[in-house]
């Protein structure tokens, strides 16, 4: 479901609850099932991760730093921040380096990963860039 998700942000209290749900049990502790949100071959390259992540977000608009959702990739991210050239709005990338401890999952295919933001500031830690008007970034 995550994955086929076009916006979560409609839905982001729901989103938030269901990630807590993947990472802790109703009485706060850590799950040992969590990594089961990926498949076998995410796992294996969310394990080989290095232990310190610089994660990029594209967004548009203020404030979406705050998604769950970012990317390992600069040039993905960018390609998020700028798919929709038509609308009429400020394009960002956040960048920001986090513990590998802070992230819940990789997903392949948008070279993803999914952060747990419920525990740190985004907003203190992220060092967010203004793009310069410019062409549709291809897929």
């Amino acid at each position: 479901m995550w994955q086929d998700s076009e916006s979560v942000y409609a839905d982001g209290e729901d989103w938030d609850w269901i990630w807590l749900r993947v990472i802790r049990t109703r009485q706060g502790k850590p799950r040992k099932t969590a990594y089961r949100v990926m498949r076998p071959a995410e796992r294996a390259v969310f394990d080989a991760l290095p232990q310190e992540l610089t994660i990029y977000r594209g967004y548009i608009g203020e404030d979406g730093e705050y998604g769950l959702s970012w990317s390992l990739k600069r040039d993905r991210a960018e390609w998020f921040a700028r798919r929709y050239p038509t609308m009429d709005c400020e394009r960002f990338i956040a960048t920001m380096t986090i513990s590998k401890s802070e992230a819940i999952a990789f997903f392949e295919r948008e070279d993803e990963i999914v952060i747990n933001n419920l525990y740190f500031d985004i907003g203190r830690r992220a060092r967010i860039e203004r793009l310069s008007p410019g062409l549709h970034v291809a897929a």
